[in-house]
């Protein structure tokens, strides 16, 4: 009997049952915007965020599938994104006059991969985009990326504050590489 009880303690501390936030920190992605950057500052940019307020996932495999992780999306997104676009412009908000920009933004969808093997762990990200310039489309697409690399894991196994620095850097990998370069490919086929 006690074998048993002992058997289930031990499940329940390594799989790390719970739920576990995750919100912005500005702190994860700090060293990878670049302030040094001459910034625009005569357009305005305006950043509507569509991301639901909360996308709530358990874990993608059976043997953690008792945690759970809220992402804020909407949260994570709109600062992650407004990050992302001061490195550029100077005027960048939610409600600016005469925009010469307006991006409509979602982070649709998220999932966290998670082994006792810390070399498999991996999120991957979609990220909705839509500008417009002059009240037209230019760019509308889905970004879907995968962020793998090595994690150190937490004592009970479950992903740790690296995982969710890895979410942001992630989300902000796909503005500054994929979603830059197709929206200087737009903006030059429109302007």
């Amino acid at each position: 009997m006690w074998k048993y009880f002992i058997y289930t303690c031990l499940l329940v501390l390594f799989t790390g049952c719970g739920t576990k936030e995750i919100s912005y920190n500005k702190t994860f992605i700090d060293y990878n915007l670049n302030s040094k950057t001459k910034k625009i500052d005569n357009k305005n940019i305006v950043i509507n965020d569509k991301s639901k307020s909360m996308i709530v996932k358990k874990l993608n495999n059976l043997s953690y599938s008792a945690v759970t992780y809220n992402l804020n999306a909407s949260q994570v997104n709109q600062n992650v994104s407004q990050e992302f676009f001061k490195q550029y412009f100077k005027n960048v908000g939610t409600n600016l006059d005469n925009p010469f920009l307006v991006i409509n933004t979602e982070l649709a969808d998220y999932t966290i991969f998670n082994t006792p093997v810390p070399d498999n762990q991996k999120v991957t990200l979609q990220l909705k985009v839509e500008v417009l310039y002059k009240n037209n489309v230019i760019l509308a697409k889905t970004y879907n990326s995968e962020v793998k690399d090595f994690i150190i894991v937490g004592w009970d196994l479950t992903p740790t504050s690296n995982t969710f620095e890895k979410l942001h850097k992630g989300l902000l990998n796909i503005y500054e590489t994929e979603f830059k370069k197709d929206l200087i490919e737009a903006l030059k086929n429109k302007i």
